[in-house]
């Protein structure tokens, strides 16, 4: 499969694979997301028994959440693989996909949190992926947000914009324009795949990275795990989204001078800004599609935005 080719809009009554590889979720939420799905035009595709088998704080047994995977990759019916919660879980999948084939046709997968192991992965099978909302979330009701994602899988919307963006160092204020793709996911997550073949390559790409209940200590670990590792070499701006919670036991938050220290030390522009992440708005960010940086700097505010395709044709 090209690495080039973008995966055709769904209409309606289009399939759309239901898998569990992280966490576990109450039956209630399973069906609601089946209804949901429905709801909105899609017809979910699903195994019965998907989260009947959950052991400690996973949807199901390794070998099965490894067997769903696979499958979804690999089956023709459904374009969208949609997961249905994050928690923990999908690093343990890695040891079993050693022979894991490329799919044949385009797939788009959607999630974020843990599913940013998937997103990894995805990344390495030249696919592209949406960072949004996992369906237990969408199910809850719609917001604008949701609005959004919708209009991307049903092809009436081929561009997701953020604008008001804020540079966070020098290198940052003096960018007009840039091109790259955006990558990354849950910066937890992205330390944990440190050291596996699907690690963070940033080379020629934008990061972006979000995160949440994570105090300003582990923050600045994760993000020191990343830089002194590479994961951050070549990358042409790292973009960061919500990090929300996190305060100490004192009530103080260190997350801001985390990252204001983080972006003083890096060669990289560094920018806040994006509503993506764990927080109330979790609008969608494209991966591996082409995205281009806007700045203008004619006035005391700058005005940046970060305009992404969609992976949908």
């Amino acid at each position: 499969m090209a690495k080039s080719n973008k995966c055709p809009a769904l209409q309606q009554k289009g399939k759309v694979r239901i898998i569990a590889p992280s966490s576990a979720c109450s039956q209630k939420e399973f069906v609601q997301s089946i209804e949901w799905l429905r709801s909105v035009g899609l017809e979910p595709l699903y195994r019965a028994d998907l989260i009947d088998q959950a052991e400690f704080c996973y949807s199901d047994k390794l070998k099965q959440r490894v067997k769903d995977f696979k499958a979804a990759l690999s089956e023709r019916q459904s374009r969208l693989i949609w997961c249905l919660r994050g928690g923990y879980g999908a690093l343990k999948l890695i040891p079993e996909l050693k022979l894991l084939k490329n799919p044949t046709s385009p797939k788009v997968l959607v999630g974020l949190s843990d599913i940013t192991v998937l997103h990894m992965i995805a990344k390495s099978l030249g696919l592209k992926t949406l960072h949004a909302p996992v369906l237990t979330r969408m199910a809850r009701g719609i917001q604008p947000e949701n609005l959004e994602i919708l209009n991307l899988i049903f092809g009436r919307s081929q561009t997701v914009v953020f604008e008001g963006l804020v540079p966070k160092n020098k290198l940052a204020g003096k960018q007009s324009r840039m091109v790259g793709k955006v990558w990354g996911g849950n910066l937890t997550t992205l330390a944990s795949l440190v050291g596996t073949k699907y690690q963070l390559k940033s080379k020629g790409s934008f990061v972006f990275l979000e995160d949440v209940q994570e105090r300003g200590y582990r923050v600045d670990r994760y993000l020191e795990m990343l830089l002194q590792n590479g994961c951050f070499s070549g990358a042409k701006a790292i973009f960061f989204g919500d990090i929300v919670g996190g305060d100490e036991p004192d009530g103080k938050n260190w997350i801001d001078y985390v990252i204001k220290d983080f972006s003083s030390r890096v060669k990289i522009p560094v920018y806040t800004g994006i509503p993506s992440g764990h927080g109330e708005i979790q609008r969608p960010v494209p991966f591996g599609t082409d995205a281009v940086l806007d700045a203008t700097f004619d006035s005391r505010t700058p005005k940046i935005s970060l305009s992404v395709e969609s992976p949908f044709l």
